[in-house]
C-alpha cells in the first residue's frame, strides 16, 4: 500500500519519490573476515616543548633544547574491544583525548610517546602496514577538491586506489555501490565546493569524505567528529548511515562532542573519557543504569551524554569502567 503527500493545489504525489534515511538497505557489505579492535592497558604522554613551533622558540631568543615542557598524561590505562557489526562511539568533553586516540589506533600519534599497553588487530600489533590494509581513518576537515563532481571525485579515487585487476566496468559499479549507499544519488554530478566554491551541502561533503574511504571496502571506519559543524537532523542522518555501515559486517569507530540523545541511542557502545580515562566502557543502553546504580541517576528528559559527560559531573570519578560483557 503506497502512503501519499498532499502538497500545493491538494495533488497527492507519492513518498517514495522523496528521499528516506529509514531505508535501511545495503548495496555491498565487507565481504573479508570478522574484524575485532583491541586496546589494552593503553598509557599515552604527550610532550608539551614538542608541540611547540619552532619559530615560537626563536621569538623567545631560545634555542629549541632550552625549553623544557612538561609531560601530559592524555590517555591513562584504556582498555576496550569492539568488533564486526559493532558502532563504538568515543564521547567526552574537549581536550578529553578522543582524537588522541584515533591517532593511536591509526599510527598518526605525533608528539607523543605510548609508554605502556598495546592495541591489537585481529591479534597483530597495528604497524602502519596493517593499519594501510584494514583501517579507513576519516578525519574531521573534509579534504577533496572543490571542482570536481561527486562522481568525479570517486571515480578519480577508484582508479588510485582499487586493485589493479579491477575493470573499468567494476571500477564503475563500485562507483554507484557507494554512492546508493551514502545517499549520494541526488547530487552525484554536483561539484563538490569549499567556502568559496559553492557546492553540495555540509552533510553531503561529509558523506563524500566517507565515500572516497569506503571505496575500497575496509573492515574497520574510524571517523574524528564526523557530526561536527552539521545541523541535527543531517547529523542524526550521517549517523543511521554509519550504523548501517556497521551492520554490513564493517567495525566503525568515531568520536563525537555530546550527541543528541537520538544519535546516543543509536551506538551500540559507548567509551565516555575524562581527562584520558574511561569512565564508562561498555553498551550504550546500560551507561544509564550503570551510573544509577552509583547513585548518580540521569534527570528525566535529559540526554544522557550531556548530563554524564559535563565536567561537573566528571569531577567526581578519577576512573573506572565496566566490561563489554
Amino acid at each position: 500500500m503506497s502512503h501519499y503527500c498532499i502538497i500545493h493545489k491538494g495533488e497527492l504525489i507519492p513518498d517514495c519519490l522523496f528521499f528516506s534515511e529509514e531505508d535501511s538497505s545495503l548495496y555491498f557489505t565487507y565481504s573479508g573476515e570478522c574484524t575485532e579492535l583491541e586496546v589494552n592497558n593503553l598509557q599515552y604522554e604527550v610532550d608539551t616543548a614538542a608541540q611547540i613551533p619552532w619559530y615560537e622558540r626563536l621569538s623567545e631568543f631560545k634555542l629549541p633544547w632550552e625549553i623544557k615542557g612538561n609531560k601530559q598524561t592524555a590517555i591513562n590505562k584504556l582498555n576496550l574491544r569492539v568488533r564486526s557489526g559493532q558502532m563504538l562511539a568515543v564521547i567526552g568533553s574537549s581536550g578529553c583525548g578522543k582524537t588522541s586516540l584515533l591517532d593511536i589506533i591509526t599510527c598518526r600519534d605525533e608528539g607523543g610517546t605510548m609508554t605502556s599497553g598495546q592495541i591489537l588487530i585481529n591479534g597483530k600489533p597495528n604497524t602502519p602496514r596493517v593499519v594501510r590494509k584494514t583501517i579507513a581513518h576519516v578525519r574531521q576537515d573534509d579534504r577533496l577538491l572543490p571542482h570536481l563532481t561527486v562522481r568525479e571525485t570517486l571515480v578519480f579515487v577508484a582508479k588510485l586506489r582499487l586493485p589493479t585487476h579491477f575493470t573499468k566496468a567494476q571500477r564503475d559499479k563500485r562507483v554507484d555501490d557507494v554512492i546508493a549507499e551514502l545517499r549520494l544519488r541526488q547530487c552525484a554530478n554536483t561539484r563538490v565546493g569549499n567556502d568559496y566554491v559553492r557546492g553540495v551541502s555540509g552533510g553531503e561533503r561529509r558523506r563524500v569524505s566517507i565515500a572516497v574511504q569506503l571505496l575500497w571496502n575496509p573492515g574497520i571506519l574510524i571517523l574524528d567528529e564526523p557530526t561536527s559543524g552539521l545541523d541535527s537532523f543531517t547529523a542524526h542522518n550521517l549517523v543511521i548511515t554509519l550504523s548501517r555501515l556497521a551492520r554490513g559486517n564493517r567495525l566503525v569507530l568515531l568520536s563525537v562532542h555530546q550527541p543528541r540523545s537520538d544519535i546516543f541511542q543509536l551506538f551500540d557502545l559507548v567509551v565516555l573519557l575524562s581527562s584520558g580515562s574511561a569512565v564508562y566502557c561498555g553498551a550504550a543502553r546500560d551507561m544509564v543504569p550503570y551510573f544509577t546504580a552509583l547513585g548518580h541517576p540521569c534527570p528525566r528528559y535529559c540526554n544522557p551524554s550531556d548530563f554524564y559527560g559535563t565536567c561537573n559531573f566528571l569531577d567526581h570519578f578519577s576512573s573506572g569502567m565496566t566490561n563489554f560483557y
